[in-house]
């Protein structure tokens, strides 16, 4: 039994590395699942992941001791590592496992070696840093034919690679990363199914009336227990269901877009002669899902190979044709909940947003606020499961929206971030004659949309 290593993420996610990985070879089942759990149960592992094809078919199984006190979700770095990587690939990824404020000599590195997509048996490891060369020569002897790409902050030569950026990746492609538990077997033997079989048709009438009138006893009995529950009144109930609301909605914080633009602001404005033209990201949770777009320097002759070796680990390029690519990144950021104690009125979310627009009115090309508009509040029920007749004077407190949007150079953008608006978009045109130190005056904001919440 291998005990995995687990690692913890900046929001409280747990990812794990360190498993035995085995390719499935000559599966029984339809799809190879069973024979998955066989192989991670033998080796007595607590949890595994499947490897699956476009198909659906299992191609490895990852799998590991975690240990009783694991959390619901872990999430494989070796499958994210492994995630962005063609049939073709061999790369090999060294990373050293250490806090910030970790000063040890001797640090422990996790190394995982990746060939044709799939994790190399043997190569998610975690040794001291003393061993590192040789498990890595090790792992290299195994790859046939072709040179191999090392990743991380370890070997020479080594592309850029950090646990923050497969994290990332892993919490964006958790179909593919995250752990199961091992299980029993849900296959039944024949004779057994047999037997079963006999016996339902025995006791099938007898049993079905007697579960039918238990559960007709049990709603009856629940329906008379509702009905003497004691009712709230109409205004204490619409409260509660608005704050059910409030604790539903997620919303950026204050200095979501800031923190962003920061991020934003460190990315190469030129990958191997190919340039930044524009920038989309979308909010989604605590993170953001981005997306860069680069334009071929012709003149320079680039070429989309030198494009793919440059990039940072954890990115994904859409070639769009000859000269255009997308790439795809996350940006880790931070949600929260609506504070209903917190929220202005209208009036005063209002006007404190349309003087500090006014204020600065030449900086933006647009900037527009959509009509405040109640937001939808599932309407509160008794307890035998009516809806309340709500008199519209109990309906306190009423939450409003409104959709705001800016355009206009991010300098503009980030001089009015202190508004308080939840962004959920924003899209950058970066000038393509930008020199490197004019990054930030280059990059112009398309569209920034997010919302104004207030109490009507």
């Amino acid at each position: 039994m291998q005990q995995a290593t687990l690692l913890p993420g900046v929001d409280g996610q747990t990812f794990v590395v360190g498993l035995q990985w085995k390719r499935a070879v000559g599966a029984t089942a339809s799809d190879g699942r069973e024979d998955a759990r066989k192989v991670a149960a033998a080796a007595k592992s607590t949890h595994m992941l499947l490897d699956r094809s476009q198909s659906g078919k299992v191609r490895a199984v990852g799998h590991g001791a975690l240990g009783k006190k694991a959390p619901n979700k872990v999430y494989s770095l070796a499958a994210a590592f492994a995630s962005q990587f063609q049939s073709k690939d061999k790369v090999l990824i060294a990373l050293q496992l250490r806090g910030e404020d970790d000063d040890d000599p001797n640090p422990l590195v996790w190394i995982c070696a990746v060939v044709d997509g799939l994790v190399l048996q043997g190569t998610d490891v975690v040794v001291p840093i003393g061993d590192v060369d040789r498990r890595v020569q090790e792992a290299t002897k195994r790859y046939s034919n072709g040179a191999v790409e090392f990743y991380g902050d370890v070997l020479d030569s080594s592309r850029d690679a950090s646990l923050g950026d497969l994290m990332g990746r892993a919490l964006a492609n958790q179909a593919a990363c995250q752990m199961e538990k091992v299980g029993r077997s849900l296959a039944v033997p024949k004779p057994v199914l047999l037997a079963a079989a006999g016996l339902v048709l025995l006791l099938a009438g007898r049993e079905g009336l007697s579960w039918y009138q238990k559960r007709e006893a049990a709603r009856l009995r629940d329906m008379e227990l509702a009905s003497r529950a004691p009712e709230v009144p109409p205004e204490v109930a619409w409260r509660k269901a608005v704050e059910a609301w409030a604790q539903s909605t997620d919303v950026a914080p204050a200095d979501s877009l800031s923190s962003l633009a920061a991020r934003l602001g460190d990315l190469s404005l030129n990958v191997a002669d190919w340039s930044l033209a524009a920038v989309k990201c979308d909010r989604s949770g605590p993170r953001w899902d981005c997306r860069a777009s680069y334009k071929r320097d012709v003149e320079k002759r680039a070429d989309s190979a030198s494009f793919r070796k440059a990039l940072p680990a954890g990115w994904s390029p859409t070639w769009k044709g000859i000269d255009d690519v997308d790439v795809a990144f996350v940006v880790p950021g931070r949600s929260g909940k609506i504070d209903l104690a917190t929220l202005g009125s209208e009036e005063q979310v209002r006007l404190a947003v349309l003087s500090t627009l006014q204020r600065s009115s030449k900086a933006f090309e647009r900037k527009t606020i959509d009509q405040f508009a109640a937001v939808k509040v599932d309407a509160p029920k008794r307890p035998d499961g009516t809806a309340y007749v709500m008199d519209p004077k109990a309906m306190k407190p009423v939450v409003v929206s409104a959709g705001l949007t800016l355009s206009g150079p991010i300098r503009s953008i980030l001089a009015v971030s202190s508004l308080p608006v939840s962004y959920s978009s924003i899209n950058l045109r970066v000038g393509l004659d930008t020199e490197p130190g004019l990054a930030k005056s280059a990059i112009y904001v398309e569209e920034a949309k997010g919302v104004l919440y207030a109490i009507h």
